[in-house]
């Protein structure tokens, strides 16, 4: 067998595995109802109010040269861990609920 052939069979069983499917091609109910029941279906709500309240609280900055200017970031849920936004550079998340610090932004971009 070639190492492509090989590369392919080992995503494949990767794959699987992430989606819990067991050998004979069955879901595994258990390993996706854990999933589902230990993390909270994201919502969404107006992005300009996220930004109005983010901003409100101080968790973003209406200052250009800040790490945390609300310009350089996307809202783009609300979950468990408070509203979610996306830098548009780094493609890193920050949660309103998490208490990020501008020290674990520098780290997230690295």
């Amino acid at each position: 067998m070639s190492v492509y052939a090989h590369l392919r069979l080992f995503e494949k069983i990767l794959v699987k595995r992430a989606c819990g499917i067991d050998e004979s091609g069955h879901y595994e109910r258990m390993a996706i109802k854990s999933v589902t029941e230990d993390q909270m279906e994201p919502t969404y709500r107006d992005s300009q109010q996220a930004f109005e309240d983010a901003i409100a609280s101080g968790f973003l900055s209406d200052e250009k040269g800040s790490d945390r200017y609300a310009g350089k970031w996307m809202y783009m849920h609300t979950d468990e861990q408070g509203d979610a936004f996306k830098n548009i550079n780094y493609r890193n998340y920050i949660h309103t609920g998490s208490g990020s610090s501008d020290s674990e932004l520098g780290a997230q971009r690295r």
